[in-house]
């Protein structure tokens, strides 16, 4: 059905909205002018109300993109959580006294980065980007000791704040990946066969080691940088096969 004149009756053109606003204006003032109020009242009636104060633009960044980062001995923390500021903060004197670089690396735990994240992941070393992403959603200590309680002999055999250890691993594969990324690629894409696995599991006294190569230097990591190195010959020839550091 063809319906003459324009398509919606209420369109109105900004020339007729331009020749519209003086009538606008007058007829909101005879509304006021009803109510008793000239317009030099409501000009002081604006001026005595305060208006909403503006965020800065700073406020702006932090409310958008989460929590300031700040800088630890070289290494760039973005964390709100006093605690688990102080358990990265710990894991990086242990990793800098042990004689590693840290240079250049960004750590980040805000909600921006749980969804990139894994369900059974607590953090995530991403090698396109050079940097650490952890799990703010949950408790550190709980993490840590749950997987202890279940497998005790992991637990007995790594570093003894066990948090700490989950930020190690972390800082593992970092290195790792800085002192060698075609091992550090190649130690990420191999299997160990079954009596391997077996064998490492048996020895280290947990199944994760035992994925691949780059996990076992990872998990292997801890230990060593605090001189705790009574790994059996296997692990440690892998160790350096893989070029950990």
């Amino acid at each position: 059905m063809h319906i003459a004149g324009p398509m919606f009756a209420g369109a109105i053109s900004q020339q007729t909205r331009q020749k519209q606003a003086p009538l606008a204006q007058s007829l909101h003032f005879a509304s006021n002018a009803r109510k008793d109020l000239t317009s030099a009242d409501i000009t002081s009636f604006s001026k005595e109300v305060p208006s909403r104060p503006k965020r800065s633009s700073d406020q702006l960044a932090v409310f958008f993109a989460g929590p300031a980062p700040y800088v630890y001995k070289g290494v760039t923390i973005t964390c709100d959580d006093a605690k688990k500021r102080q358990i990265m903060e710990q894991g990086i004197d242990i990793a800098l006294n042990a004689g590693h670089s840290l240079a250049g690396l960004k750590m980040y735990v805000t909600p921006k980065y749980d969804k990139e994240l894994k369900s059974h992941e607590f953090g995530f070393f991403r090698k396109d980007k050079g940097d650490i992403i952890f799990r703010s959603n949950v408790d550190w200590k709980e993490t840590a000791d749950g997987e202890a309680a279940k497998y005790p002999v992991w637990a007995n055999n790594t570093y003894a704040g066990r948090p700490v250890h989950l930020v190690l691993h972390e800082l593992a594969h970092f290195l790792h990946h800085k002192k060698n990324a075609a091992s550090y690629n190649q130690a990420n894409n191999t299997s160990f066969n079954t009596a391997t696995k077996q064998l490492l599991t048996n020895a280290l006294g947990h199944p994760y080691p035992a994925q691949n190569p780059a996990e076992l230097i990872a998990e292997m990591f801890p230990r060593k940088s605090v001189g705790r190195d009574n790994f059996i010959a296997r692990a440690n020839q892998l160790y350096e096969t893989y070029d950990g550091p």
